[in-house]
């Protein structure tokens, strides 16, 4: 029998009541849709309006949409940029605003953006450029640099996985690679090198040592096998 919204909610009732995020302040629950638990939130503009109570929670979501709006930029060819204004409040907000979800891995790690890029999008956008198209995302080049000049790029999340603070980098025959991109490039097995290096191997005898071949055991055929 399927469960009724309104008990789900009883069971698991939401304990931030009251509570503010970002420019939001959570009134009440109001539905469930598509398994999402839904708010009734107030924005600091005075409106308010449904949100994703996930969204709210973790810092996705910080205002009704009036933070957006109120970002002006001289539109080119009749167009705002929206997705460009939304990667530039979102940098922002992750490393000064101590409430949103991926504070601690940004801003509380000391990773600041420039003042530059802090007070002007005009500027952001200048020195960065416009998105080339959907699935790329603003990204650090050094992971322990800040928002500024020189350290930012467009990049797609495969480009973004391979450039984080955990990924194995190694440097062979002069050239600096992640792991897993020269495993691939070079038809090797990722997880094997990765074992190898763990285990204490140097780079150049991980790469270039075979890798030992267990030749299964031979079975013994009765004399009255078919």
């Amino acid at each position: 029998m399927q469960t009724h919204p309104s008990r789900v909610f009883r069971a698991y009732p939401i304990d931030n009541l009251g509570k503010k995020f970002g420019h939001l302040t959570v009134l009440r629950e109001t539905v469930m849709k598509n398994s999402c638990r839904y708010v009734l939130c107030q924005c600091d503009c005075g409106l308010k309006k449904e949100i994703q109570w996930r969204s709210v929670r973790d810092g996705h979501t910080r205002s009704c949409g009036c933070l957006l709006r109120s970002v002006h930029l001289s539109p080119t060819n009749g167009l705002p940029k929206i997705p460009e204004i939304k990667a530039w409040y979102s940098l922002i907000d992750r490393c000064v605003n101590p409430e949103a979800g991926c504070f601690p891995n940004y801003g509380g790690r000391g990773i600041k953006v420039c003042d530059r890029w802090r007070h002007s999008f005009e500027n952001f956008y200048n020195d960065v450029g416009p998105r080339p198209g959907p699935g790329y995302s603003i990204d650090r080049i050094n992971n322990d640099g800040d928002y500024e000049p020189g350290n930012v790029r467009w990049a797609t999340a495969i480009e973004q996985q391979n450039n984080t603070r955990i990924t194995i980098r190694i440097t062979y025959k002069g050239e600096t690679i992640p792991l897993m991109i020269f495993a691939k490039k070079h038809h090797l097995s990722y997880s094997m090198l990765r074992q190898r290096l763990i285990h204490g191997w140097s780079v150049k005898d991980a790469i270039e040592k075979p890798a030992r071949v267990t030749k299964a055991p031979r079975i013994q055929r009765g004399l009255n096998s078919v």
